[in-house]
């Protein structure tokens, strides 16, 4: 099987299942599984795929007919300038969140020196982001999961390890904010009234913790 088959074979099965954008989710899948970058992926569409890729192709397909976020299949999202790490325990990065690290561009001047702090870092997007831009800044990221502090030093290490920034474990309810001068947070924001009407892609696969505002309803 040539590898446009392959991706007909996925568009086909995801279309079947309701999805809006099958050719866009099946084609993301397949340059994941084959870590293909747009330009691999034109010249190649003639190739052969593997049978052992095909397969494992095939179960990533399924994971997304049954809603699973494409960001929780490939293990990344883009943001900002980077593509970073994600996990089950973490939110995944959106492009409406970029609008933090813009107004912190527009109003902060980046050769200046500041000590920024995010609350509920989660992967850490924000905060690496908005360090690569402040060159001569500092930053501590904490979240209460201890998962998603992992991912983020991992995203700090592949990213860029040089950055003067930190990650812990903690409530941000609890902890003294005092020494920083800009303080970014991107909190939990789903109230209980609307938890009916949020996706089941978001509802069963991203961290209840980062949606809503109490652990549990």
């Amino acid at each position: 099987m040539i590898i446009s088959e392959a991706l007909n074979y996925g568009t086909k099965a995801l279309s079947a299942s309701g999805f809006s954008q099958s050719k866009l989710d099946a084609k993301l899948l397949i340059k994941n599984q084959l870590d293909f970058n747009d330009e691999d992926f034109i010249k190649l569409l003639n190739h052969y795929i593997s049978q052992k890729d095909f397969e494992s192709y095939k179960l990533k397909i399924l994971r997304r007919m049954n809603h699973e976020p494409i960001a929780h299949i490939t293990g990344q999202k883009d943001f900002w300038k980077n593509t970073f790490s994600v996990s089950k325990d973490t939110l995944i990065p959106r492009p409406d969140s970029e609008a933090l690290v813009e107004s912190v561009l527009k109003y902060l001047p980046q050769d200046e020196g500041f000590n920024f702090l995010d609350l509920g870092t989660g992967s850490g997007c924000l905060i690496i982001s908005i360090l690569e831009e402040f060159t001569n800044s500092q930053g501590t990221g904490i979240d209460i999961s201890k998962n998603a502090i992992s991912i983020a030093n991992k995203n700090k290490k592949n990213i860029n390890n040089d950055l003067n920034l930190s990650f812990f474990v903690h409530d941000f309810f609890t902890y003294d904010t005092k020494g920083f001068n800009i303080i970014i947070c991107n909190p939990p924001y789903v109230p209980k009234n609307e938890i009916n009407e949020i996706t089941e892609e978001v509802f069963n696969f991203e961290p209840h913790l980062a949606l809503f505002p109490k652990k549990k309803y």
